[in-house]
């Protein structure tokens, strides 16, 4: 083991250290004083090129033993790691961009829920000042853009806490897009965006009230659907927009235990996934009970996120949930099946699904932010409907998000050495057959 010295503080205080998994995995299981440990580097698949682990990413004992019992990494594999994030902020300058972000999302929920203390609040204050920051920052309207959020923004996953935040950074660049539609709606105003409160002085009656012809963005995601929806008392739009957001990060709280993450397919529904959205709303009830006992509509979305718009979702098969529940609902599957399935076929159903299970307009929205694929990153070609991949390619450009450019760069099916070394474009129509 090797130590990186504070340069500031003594020489005898390690802030960077070497381990390799195995001895990484033994230190994590001894210790038991809390302090976590974090990645220093981020770690790629030598062979996809594909982000494992990001920088600041928490190490855990299980985290550790997934690299190589699910990635296939050698044991012997050296990590650097720190217990002081400061000495990460000497190393670069992370600004405020998407990965930024989803980074203070992830060390949030891990201190609520990987330690014990009486009460959370300055850490979900401190949620919900990140929410507000990405809406004003990466989310709004002059940067919601095609091809905003990519692989290389998301998270890695290793547990169900790095699923909690892509979906979340998912959730809010759909409901931006989404929302930006709605910004020439006639007579309404964005309370959660206006800064300028002598603006909104203008425009609110002497007594602080709306006129009744103002639509506010309250109105239009409003809480007709949720139920319970009486005993809500009418709070700020950003309040209303907040609730969506906490329901986004804490939708699977209820799976966090689990290895792997559960792929609820149509006719292949467990009892447990069926009950994970009751257990998600306990474990909320029993760790942040104010905000259990506060948004109603935190608790009804993640209740309903698993519902389908023909009625074939679960539990209940209500076919008419809340708006931010069906924008989840897309999220959340599409971070799930890109853990089992290749991105091309997820967004394939995500296409075929639009109008039957979720809304076109939730569907579009979430597909006019998404950047399936990185150029450099390393693919499986897959042709027609082979289960196996007939070739392998680096993306030489991404000007078409879904249909990329490639440079083949291995053989993999004998049949196709006629591509060795060649462009496949796969946005020209001949190469259809071809998906990655």
């Amino acid at each position: 083991m090797t130590q990186d010295q504070a340069q500031n503080g003594s020489a005898a205080t390690p802030v960077i250290e070497e381990y390799t998994l195995s001895d990484l995995q033994s230190l994590l299981e001894r210790e038991r004083d809390g302090r976590p440990f974090y990645a220093v580097d981020q770690i790629r698949d030598p062979r996809t090129k594909r982000k494992l682990i990001d920088p600041r990413s928490v190490l855990t004992a299980k985290a550790v033993a997934f690299m190589y019992e699910s990635w296939n990494l050698s044991r012997d594999t050296v990590i650097r790691v720190t217990r002081n994030l400061e000495a990460l902020e000497n190393l670069e300058d992370a600004g405020k961009t998407i990965h930024y972000f989803a980074d203070q999302l992830h060390r949030y929920l891990m201190a609520i829920f990987t330690t014990e203390k009486p009460s959370y609040k300055a850490e979900v204050q401190g949620l919900a000042t990140t929410g507000n920051e990405m809406l004003n920052t990466v989310f709004n309207y002059e940067n919601i853009q095609e091809a905003l959020i990519g692989p290389d923004d998301l998270r890695p996953f290793t547990t169900y806490y790095d699923h909690l935040v892509n979906t979340t950074v998912l959730w809010m660049g759909t409901f931006a897009a989404l929302n930006r539609k709605n910004e020439s709606a006639a007579g309404s105003i964005e309370v959660w965006r206006t800064r300028n409160k002598s603006e909104l002085r203008t425009i609110i009656g002497p007594y602080g009230t709306l006129p009744k012809d103002i639509v506010t963005y309250y109105d239009i995601y409003g809480i007709d659907r949720v139920d319970d929806a009486a005993a809500v008392n009418k709070k700020s739009d950003l309040s209303l927009v907040m609730s969506g957001f906490f329901a986004a990060l804490f939708h699977d709280l209820g799976l966090l235990e689990e290895r792997e993450i559960l792929i609820s397919r149509e006719g292949q529904i467990s009892d447990r996934l069926k009950t994970h959205m009751d257990q998600s709303n306990e474990i909320l009830k029993n760790r942040l009970a104010v905000l259990y006992d506060e948004r109603i509509l935190v608790r009804s979305i993640i209740k309903t996120h698993h519902e389908r718009m023909d009625g074939k979702g679960y539990p209940k098969g209500k076919n008419d949930p809340h708006l931010f529940a069906q924008i989840l609902a897309v999220c959340d599957l599409y971070d799930e099946y890109c853990s089992k399935f290749v991105r091309s076929k997820v967004i394939r159903f995500l296409a075929r699904a639009a109008g039957r299970q979720f809304p076109g307009e939730i569907v579009r929205a979430f597909l006019s932010i998404l950047r399936p694929f990185e150029q450099g990153e390393i693919v499986d070609v897959f042709e027609g409907k082979g289960g196996k991949p007939v070739m392998q390619a680096s993306i030489t450009s991404i000007a078409n998000r879904f249909r990329p450019a490639l440079k083949v760069t291995q053989i993999m099916d004998p049949q196709f050495n006629s591509f060795d070394a060649q462009t496949l474009d796969l946005a020209q129509d001949e190469n259809i057959p071809f998906f990655i």
